[in-house]
């Protein structure tokens, strides 16, 4: 079974505790795909106690769910050791596996990132993006593997002029030399033969979309199913989950549907200020923009005709007064789950 979790927002929809929920009704233990985006993503999961905010890993990593991140996404291997580590503490022994396609994100581009005045997270997704498709500077998941390839490569970058930090380039050299024995390099295609179940895991939201989103700021990276889509044969099942919560937000610069400012009751909200991004801010629902979320999803189905379809509402007690979960499910064909998993 295929299940793609996407957002229909402007990302922090749930994507993180949808993915979670179906790694755990699976009945084997799931491949998590991330298809869009990289470090940037974070998804914030629970379970048995334990919290995780998922960047590297997919969100079903608290139960013991291997990730695959495909060829569309971005890594960087101080962020992948690092939140490595942070599992260890918890008692958690994570897999990873990546497409040898993946770009891989360099200081430069975190430097470039964080010194930009538009709208960013300060993660290096985009200037990584640029290099790669607009210069001949291209660094592969694969590179990352052949110890003489990469050296000459980064050499290559820094004989350019490249800006970097001392304590972050001596710490990123470590994590390339962890990752070249951690990661498991291999595609999508020889991966998911091992794998009846998979769940591909969307980044930020379909209104951030670098083809659909709400310009000029959005994402480098395409959110809506296009390319997981692209990556499931044909003949097989897909099951879609689109995630919203019951309240617009929007972490960062950029247009939003209502200006009205709301009190939300969430003492767990991990989205917070930050130099990056900004203020994490939040409005009232625009039911108009979720359908249109989903008619934009829809125009890459494509003539299959085994795709079905679910929303899941998340924070539906969050506001004031608590949105009524069970006209959700009447009126918008809401998962009768939400209510279990989120209020």
């Amino acid at each position: 079974m295929n299940t793609i979790i996407v957002g229909c927002g402007f990302g922090d929809e749930g994507k993180g505790v949808a993915v979670d929920y179906h790694t755990a009704k699976s009945m084997s233990k799931p491949l998590i795909v991330r298809f869009s985006g990289g470090p940037q993503a974070g998804h914030t999961v629970f379970v048995n106690g334990i919290n995780h905010v998922s960047s590297n890993f997919g969100s079903g990593v608290l139960r013991n769910a291997p990730t695959f991140f495909s060829k569309h996404t971005c890594i960087n291997p101080l962020n992948i050791f690092n939140e490595y580590e942070a599992l260890r503490a918890k008692g958690f022994d994570p897999l990873l596996a990546v497409d040898p396609l993946a770009t891989v994100i360099t200081p430069e581009d975190v430097y470039k990132s964080q010194y930009n005045k538009g709208g960013t997270c300060g993660m290096g997704i985009g200037a990584a993006m640029h290099r790669q498709l607009a210069t001949p500077y291209k660094l592969h998941a694969i590179d990352l593997m052949n110890k003489e390839v990469w050296d000459n490569k980064m050499e290559s970058l820094f004989a350019i002029g490249s800006p970097y930090d001392t304590v972050y380039m001596e710490a990123y050299k470590r994590a390339v030399e962890f990752c070249r024995v951690f990661l498991r390099v291999e595609t999508f295609e020889s991966i998911s033969q091992n794998y009846p179940n998979i769940i591909f895991e969307g980044s930020q939201g379909t209104l951030l979309d670098m083809d659909h989103g709400v310009f000029p700021e959005v994402t480098y990276a395409n959110t809506t199913v296009k390319n997981a889509l692209e990556m499931i044969p044909k003949d097989e099942a897909v099951q879609v989950v689109f995630t919203s919560r019951t309240y617009t937000t929007r972490h960062g610069n950029g247009w939003m549907p209502d200006t009205e400012k709301l009190i939300i009751n969430n003492p767990l909200e991990t989205n917070v200020y930050n130099e990056f991004q900004g203020k994490f801010r939040t409005a009232k629902l625009s039911l108009g923009l979720v359908k249109h979320s989903i008619n934009v999803n829809r125009a890459y189905y494509g003539s299959r005709g085994n795709i079905q379809e679910q929303i899941i509402w998340s924070c539906c007690d969050q506001v004031d007064p608590p949105t009524p979960i069970e006209d959700m499910i009447n009126l918008y064909n809401c998962s009768p789950e939400s209510k279990t998993i989120y209020v």
